[in-house]
Parts: structure tokens; C-alpha cells; sequence
């Protein structure tokens, strides 16, 4: 684990997904912290942000598309 951005809570599965923007990973492990796995690792570019829908077990993610966006 190096910068994590984004954190999820699955109170159903009792899981913990991080979101590392310095690795670019997203990750799982249960809520003691055993059996983490990295779930994505490539193909992601600048994530910032993620939440969670349980019960149809998706996770979603938020990249940043632009840092230069003026008024």
C-alpha cells in the first residue's frame, strides 16, 4: 500500500477495497485483513476515487481525465 485515494466498506461480504493511486491498483481484503488480492492492475491511469454496490458486487472507480481545467 502506498497512496490510497479511494475506500470502500462491503458490510455484506465483510471486505475492505482500496483504491492505490501511486501503484494503480485496486485492491480487496477481508475486514481483518486477510486474503488480500489485488483485483486491477492494469489499465488503470490516475485513479481518484471509488464506492461500492454490494449486492450486485460492483465496484466502481473514479479516474481523472483532465488537471487543467480553468475558469
Amino acid at each position: 500500500m502506498d497512496l490510497v485515494e479511494g475506500l470502500a466498506y462491503d458490510w455484506i461480504g465483510g471486505n475492505i477495497y482500496w483504491l492505490d493511486s501511486k501503484l494503480n491498483t485496486i485492491e480487496v481484503a477481508k475486514e481483518n485483513g486477510l486474503n488480500r488480492i489485488v483485483l486491477v492492475k492494469e489499465n488503470i491511469t490516475q485513479p481518484r476515487g471509488m464506492c461500492l454496490d454490494p449486492k450486485p458486487r460492483y465496484v466502481y472507480n473514479v479516474i481523472m481525465i483532465r488537471s487543467d481545467i480553468q475558469e
